[in-house]
């Protein structure tokens, strides 16, 4: 069974504003990551549901844009892989 992802969406939602803070709580799971995304001070806005590769490549986006990210989830699954795979693209991760 597939599992629908919304990076179509999520991948066009890449695009901030240079310097701006990016929070994103991680709910990590084999077949996928629920991310709830927090820009600024702003509300957070609602979930997206993305693969590991999916997630990857938009975290890397908002950081190529100048976006500063920082991430958190439940280590689990993945343990620190997923963690490893975000610093290296330059987010502040933390595994909790």
């Amino acid at each position: 069974m597939k599992h629908k992802t919304n990076s179509t969406k999520a991948e066009e939602s890449a695009s901030v504003e240079a310097g701006v803070i990016v929070k994103l709580g991680m709910d990590v799971h084999l077949r996928q990551v629920t991310v709830v995304r927090q820009l600024g001070d702003c509300a957070p806005q609602p979930a997206q549901r993305f693969t590991k590769e999916g997630l990857l490549a938009w975290v890397k986006k908002m950081i190529e844009g100048g976006a500063i990210v920082h991430s958190c989830y439940e280590a689990g699954v993945m343990g620190y892989t997923l963690h490893r795979e975000l610093i290296a693209l330059g987010a502040k991760n933390v595994v909790v």
